[in-house]
């Protein structure tokens, strides 16, 4: 593993030096790049979950966005599909999956000295409570268990038995317990709650989120926007029509009301086109008043293109925040 990232890392510095980041940002210069970040941290991590990226990282990637793209709101973003508005060259939207509570502690102020919009993809009905998603969650209890040196429970045990690291361990459950029936996700977590241990840390903080309070305040100054992540998470492809509905329909009515104006911006959770949402939800999406919908497949978004399948680059605590990498990816080189 160590020696196929020294390659990338080599491969992406040398494709710099030729030129090709510059390159990619004047090929694409019409295109829309998106940002997807989650959460944004002060704290050293030693295992390096994913969406907790360092703030040096961020703050870096910032810059270079400011000097090289030009941020624009989501409002801009809408009124260029609507074709009522043209985005300048080198677009560049930044987007905060989840909801987290340090996307306001930690990322909104250097958002608002760097005067850089962004849009939050809230999952509503988990704003201003004390849960967390599932898969953060999941990843305590298995940093929990790994510290203290209990076994993880049969039957899920077999899948993670050769995990070398937390991370490693957390990722091949994660996977297996995605592919689970929602009744099954739900009986595995409960199972895993009873016999391990939850680490008395404030690393749990990193997984608090938002509250409504937070929400608005960064709403009223005016450069934060706000979609829906659905109301607790759960991929679309799994639901029945009547959780579709709970998922989609009520979670955009509840935030409109909070916020006292209309919400067209969705965001699908996990958001694997074909895999975590197909044209049947997109044409949910469609009718119930949304008018984008943001997923996780890579790559920049031309604005003729599907509104309600917009590709993203990805921006976690790994190889994507490699900076050659995450600009090469914002180039759309890679």
């Amino acid at each position: 593993m160590a020696i196929t990232q020294f390659v990338k890392k080599r491969a992406c510095d040398l494709m710099l030096l030729a030129g090709l980041g510059r390159y990619g940002r004047f090929r694409n210069r019409h295109k829309l790049l998106v940002i997807m970040y989650h959460g944004v941290t002060r704290k050293r991590h030693e295992d390096p979950i994913w969406t907790q990226l360092p703030l040096h990282l961020f703050e870096a990637q910032i810059d270079f966005l400011h000097r090289y793209y030009h941020p624009v709101t989501l409002g801009q973003v809408l009124r260029s599909l609507h074709g009522r508005e043209r985005l300048p060259e080198r677009a560049v939207l930044l987007t905060f999956d989840d909801g987290l509570k340090n996307n306001y502690s930690v990322a909104w102020p250097i958002l608002r000295a760097k005067k850089i919009p962004a849009v939050i993809f809230l999952t509503v009905d988990f704003i201003g409570g004390s849960a967390m998603l599932w898969p953060d969650e999941l990843y305590l209890l298995i940093k929990g268990a790994w510290e203290q040196g209990v076994p993880v429970p049969n039957p899920l045990a077999t899948c993670c038995s050769q995990a070398g690291t937390v991370w490693q361990r957390y990722v091949l459950l994660i996977e297996t317990m995605k592919r689970m029936k929602e009744g099954q996700r739900l009986e595995a977590m409960a199972l895993l709650s009873r016999e391990l241990p939850l680490p008395a840390s404030d690393f749990a903080e990193e997984f608090a989120l938002l509250n409504w309070e937070e929400v608005t305040t960064m709403h009223h100054h005016g450069l934060i926007d706000y979609g829906v992540h659905t109301a607790t998470h759960k991929i679309l492809s799994r639901l029945s029509p009547v959780e579709l509905k709970n998922e989609i329909v009520s979670p955009k009515k509840k935030l409109e009301e909070k916020l006292g104006h209309e919400i067209q911006a969705f965001c699908y959770p996990n958001g694997r086109s074909n895999i975590d949402f197909t044209n049947h939800h997109k044409e949910l999406l469609r009718r119930e008043g949304y008018v984008c919908a943001f997923a996780t497949d890579h790559g920049l978004h031309t604005m003729n293109d599907d509104p309600f399948a917009i590709r993203r680059i990805a921006a976690g605590n790994d190889m994507t925040s490699y900076p050659a990498l995450f600009e090469l990816a914002s180039a759309g080189i890679i």
